[in-house]
């Protein structure tokens, strides 16, 4: 069997919402490991915590327990992963229909 390409153990997400601010539970816990060649889907109702489980695992945002593994990690990934151009907000403008995305 192969080495994990992304390892999560015990990974969650916490985010503070409301007014007074209260813990909203995103998602997790979280243990998974995903292998080379696998294939990987992620599915579920609208709020269930599916982009904000890719966001955990791409790096925009960080576990609020928990541990994200990249055992093969080379640098040059690990720059790239880093880059200021990924971690960039993302505006849209337009309909529904019709919208437009820009990297600021």
């Amino acid at each position: 069997m192969s080495v994990p390409q992304v390892r999560l153990q015990g990974v969650d997400k916490v985010f503070m919402a409301g007014e007074p601010p209260a813990p909203l539970h995103a998602c997790g816990p979280i243990d998974l490991e995903l292998r080379r060649g696998e294939f990987f889907a992620v599915v579920g109702p609208s709020g269930c915590g599916k982009s904000t489980l890719l966001e955990l695992i791409a790096g925009l945002t960080s576990p609020t327990n928990g541990a994200i593994e990249f055992p093969f990690e080379t640098s040059a990934v690990r720059a790239a992963l880093r880059s200021p151009t990924l971690k960039s907000p993302v505006t849209t403008t337009g309909s529904a229909g019709n919208a437009r995305a820009s990297m600021r």
